[in-house]
């Protein structure tokens, strides 16, 4: 029985053993499927994280992308505005300056009607002054022959009471002796003489009277360079052109700036430099320059001898030197290059009243070209020597520029008209045609 109840208990011992490896098994197999449920939570857990680390880096990318996009739309948009601007901006000066140009034009008609009024009372004033001094020059002629008859019947009284009986009884026999003669040639000699000293007086008084009171022209001073004939001619050579700028001449600005006498300064150092240097320029003369360096030089040119000017850059350029030439001759309001000549200018006027018949009828057509080329070239050689190698200078220069008209697209007709000369056909004619009038 205590055998039996061992064996049981052993049976009951090694039972109880089984069943608590079997419990053992069941635990460790229960944490063996714990610790895998964790694992694959941990790794569901960090693939979770990574998904969404990678969903919020697309996510940024994304974000990035639609802000670069909106980013260049809205330069884009800039762009566009600045574009728009741009073009309302340059429409704007495209449409002051067609103001300006109409307004300039207005202004070049409006001084063409009144020069034109001007020129039309001058020429009736000149035609009455030229009948009035035609009848004076008529009533001086008989006053002189009334004078020179009464001279000569006082001289032959004179004679005859010089004979003697005898020569007089000679004389009235028909034998006159060798005294009377004598005395008869004597006083035809002494009359003779008297005729010729009048004529030769009344020649000079012509002369005189022809020549104009204030021709502008002075002597030359070949010998000095520009600086120096300035410093010995002060004085402000180009004006007029400002509101507070002084009134020159034409005859003062060749006085007191040309050593030869004959081209103002600002024109001749205007037209070389423009040769040289804007030819080929599109729209020279057209295109209008700096008003403030205009203003400068011309300061400087009147009150410093050695100004000139320099080469092409900044401060010197085509449009603002071809602006200068403008205004200088703009700014002769009467003189040479309107066509209307000079209150002072008595001499000339018969020349300037050529050019303008000479301009009326190239406008008209009435005259053969040829025949109108011949004209205008024997009245240039009419004019004094100033306003001829003058004008000579500036067609030089617009004729080397209409050259060029395929590149500058400047044409004689459209210089004409930039430079405001109320010759119109007639300046066109000396732009085209400069080698025939002045050089043949």
């Amino acid at each position: 029985a205590a055998a039996l109840k061992l064996a049981e208990e052993e049976a009951a011992r090694k039972l109880a053993e089984e069943e608590a490896a079997a419990e053992a098994a069941a635990a460790l197999k229960l944490a063996e499927e714990e610790a895998a449920r964790k694992l694959a939570e941990e790794e569901a857990a960090a693939e979770a994280a990574a998904a969404l680390k990678l969903a919020e880096e697309e996510a940024a990318r994304k974000a990035e992308e639609e802000a670069a996009a909106e980013a260049a739309a809205a330069l884009k948009l800039a762009e566009e505005e600045a574009a728009r601007k741009l073009a309302e901006e340059e429409a704007a000066a495209e449409a002051a300056a067609a103001l300006k140009l109409a307004e300039e034009e207005a202004a070049r008609k409006l001084a063409e009607e009144e020069a034109a009024a001007e020129a039309a009372a001058a020429l009736k004033l000149a035609e009455e002054e030229a009948a009035r001094k035609l009848a004076e020059e008529q009533a001086a002629a008989e006053a002189a022959a009334l004078k020179l008859a009464e001279e000569e019947a006082a001289q032959s009284e004179a004679e005859e009471q010089a004979l003697s009986p005898k020569e007089v009884g000679n004389d009235i026999a028909g034998a006159p002796s060798s005294a009377a003669v004598a005395v008869k040639d004597d006083a035809e000699e002494a009359g003779t003489a008297s005729e010729v000293d009048a004529v030769e007086i009344q020649a000079d008084a012509e002369q005189v009277a022809a020549a104009p009171e204030s021709s502008g022209q002075v002597a030359p001073d070949v010998c000095l360079s520009y600086p120096e004939y300035r410093m010995a001619h002060p004085g402000p050579i180009l004006g007029g052109i400002f509101n507070k700028d002084p009134v020159v001449t034409f005859a003062q600005a060749v006085e007191r700036s040309d050593p030869q006498g004959l081209v103002p300064w600002p024109l001749r150092r205007g037209c070389a430099w423009i040769e040289e240097h804007g030819v080929e320029t599109e729209g020279v003369f057209r295109i209008p320059g700096s008003t403030k360096n205009v203003k400068a030089w011309v300061v400087q040119m009147n009150d410093d001898p050695e100004f000139d000017l320099g080469p092409p850059g900044s401060e010197f350029t085509v449009p603002s030197v071809c602006s200068m030439i403008i205004k200088f001759l703009m700014g002769q309001k009467r003189g040479w290059w309107t066509g209307i000549p000079p209150e002072e200018d008595e001499a000339n006027k018969a020349t300037f009243h050529k050019f303008a018949q000479l301009a009326k009828a190239l406008r008209a057509k009435k005259e053969s070209r040829d025949k109108c080329l011949e004209e205008i070239r024997e009245a240039l050689r009419e004019l004094p020597p100033s306003p001829r190698e003058t004008i000579k200078t500036v067609s030089r220069m617009m004729y080397q520029i209409s050259k060029h008209h395929e590149v500058n697209l400047m044409t004689p007709p459209k210089l004409a008209l930039c430079v405001g000369t109320n010759l119109g056909p007639l300046a066109e004619t000396m732009f085209e045609e400069y080698e025939f009038l002045f050089e043949s």
